[in-house]
């Protein structure tokens, strides 16, 4: 499958930045990443050891502690399954990777579902962008 997806030279990012993207899109095709309201979770960071990967998913929330484990967007899932600290890939964003993690024209990120989420990180990693208007139009 990561044969199918363009190099990390070619993204412009890391490589352990493509290989979480990879992992992450993995999840959500398997159906674990489950859409979770985050209206009363906190926006604040804290370091990735409180952190597990619970596969709660929202894109209004880039890593933030639960109840049950974490709820994070697709950039704090790589963070989780990389192992990385917070704010990590702040330092590795190219244009279109930050049009992927903070989507241009969408309004409330709260609702964009895991369906919409997975259509914009395969488009990001087969053809460089993400896409997220043809996406918000298209896929529910």
């Amino acid at each position: 499958m990561s044969n199918d997806f363009l190099s990390a030279e070619a993204l412009g990012i890391q490589p352990w930045v493509r290989d979480g993207l990879v992992e992450v899109l993995k999840l959500f095709d398997a159906g674990k990443m489950i859409h979770v309201h985050v209206d009363h979770v906190p926006l604040n960071r804290v370091k990735i050891a409180t952190h597990k990967l619970s596969y709660e998913f929202n894109m209004a929330r880039w890593m933030a502690k639960t109840e049950c484990g974490t709820v994070a967007c697709i950039g704090g899932t790589v963070e989780l399954v990389a192992r990385a600290q917070p704010g990590t890939m702040d330092d590795t964003e190219t244009e279109e990777l930050e049009n992927l993690f903070y989507p241009p024209r969408v309004g409330d990120y709260s609702k964009i579902t895991t369906h919409q989420a997975k259509q914009a990180l395969r488009n990001y990693l087969t053809i460089g962008r993400s896409d997220w208007d043809s996406v918000m139009e298209r896929v529910s």
